[in-house]
């Protein structure tokens, strides 16, 4: 980031790098739930059962150009495809920009494929700890948030965005694939880097400390 703002002609001796405060809240003993206690929040029966977490989006871009409502139909089908061929049960994560509405066409695709699973628009702390391995529609920030906890994901690319490598496995036409692909990778060497590439304040989670730091600096 700081490389970006020096290219625009930002002075980089006053550009300060602290991390996400936002992401604060995934780091640190309180910050992670367990995994049993994360499934049994979420409706889910058995700790065995592989999950997979679909992280839907939401019309931005997509929608200026009239396209999102059949990128979103495929993504949808996408999922549903691959819940079927991990097998696995399906927790559909709403973006909070989705309409309520959206709700019911999620939890009618899980009756009508007669799948396991849920809908939730929240609680993506639970979500993660839960989840195997997570699919966003688009490279969406929860894939970051994923790295944090080393939880593997994939996005299905959306408009010209991509997240850099190693990162996020791209899904392309074949979301099992890339789902089985992501839980194969190691996490040192993909979801670590990745995480602090998103992140300056991992696995620290100090970003809140760091501004307040840089900001007493500055002032004083």
């Amino acid at each position: 980031m700081k490389d970006w703002y020096t290219r625009w002609g930002y002075n980089p001796e006053r550009i300060r790098v602290v991390g996400v405060p936002q992401w604060d809240s995934f780091y640190g003993d309180l910050g992670r739930p367990r995994r049993s206690e994360s499934r049994r929040a979420l409706g889910i029966k058995t700790d065995d059962e592989t999950v997979l977490v679909y992280a839907s989006s939401w019309a931005q871009l997509t929608s200026a150009r009239g396209e999102f409502n059949k990128e979103f139909e495929n993504s949808l089908r996408m999922m549903i495809e691959t819940a079927k061929e991990l097998p696995a049960t399906l927790v559909i994560k709403m973006h909070p920009g989705e309409p309520a509405n959206q709700e019911q066409i999620y939890l009618k695709a899980l009756k009508d494929n007669n799948l396991e699973g849920c809908v939730t628009r929240m609680f993506n702390q639970y979500i993660l700890a839960a989840t195997d391995v997570l699919v966003a529609h688009g490279p969406s920030n929860i894939c970051c948030h994923a790295a944090a906890w080393n939880v593997p994901s994939c996005y299905i690319p959306t408009e010209d965005y991509a997240f850099p490598l190693p990162g996020p496995v791209m899904a392309g036409d074949n979301t099992t694939y890339a789902a089985r692909l992501a839980m194969k990778l190691d996490a040192t060497k993909t979801w670590e880097p990745f995480a602090k590439l998103s992140n300056d304040a991992h696995p620290e989670g100090n970003a809140c400390e760091r501004i307040v730091k840089e900001v007493m600096e500055i002032c004083l």
